[in-house]
């Protein structure tokens, strides 16, 4: 008897478990807001743009350096980058509130906040 109620609590911890994480995803992909995407230069937030939104910017300066960064399909990428490391390129692409990009020869930092 004792085994069954133990078994009994330890399904539905398992079960509330599940149904939190369920309700997370769910409002977090139906939340109007969207995560936003920062560009950043030497500390300073360059440009935004909307996760939600494909689009393509490109950070250049005087000196010649320049990145061109993709948003596609909710996804965030370094397409082409003059650096000669190209780390930033090899990074791949970011889709999760907290991830980021990085070129420190460029000094620059792609993040996606809430």
């Amino acid at each position: 008897m004792k085994k069954k109620k133990e078994l009994i609590f330890i399904v539905s911890i398992c079960v509330l478990a599940l149904l939190t994480q369920f309700v997370s995803i769910a409002v977090r992909h139906l939340s109007d807001v969207g995560e936003i995407v920062e560009v950043v230069v030497d500390g300073k937030v360059i440009h935004t743009m909307r996760l939600s939104k494909d689009e393509e910017f490109i950070v250049s300066d005087s000196s010649g350096d320049s990145n061109t960064i993709c948003v596609s399909n909710q996804k965030v990428f370094i397409i082409d980058a003059n650096c000669p490391d190209k780390i930033c390129e090899k990074t791949g692409f970011i889709s999760e509130i907290g991830e980021s990009i990085i070129c420190l020869p460029h000094k620059l930092v792609v993040r996606i906040v809430s």
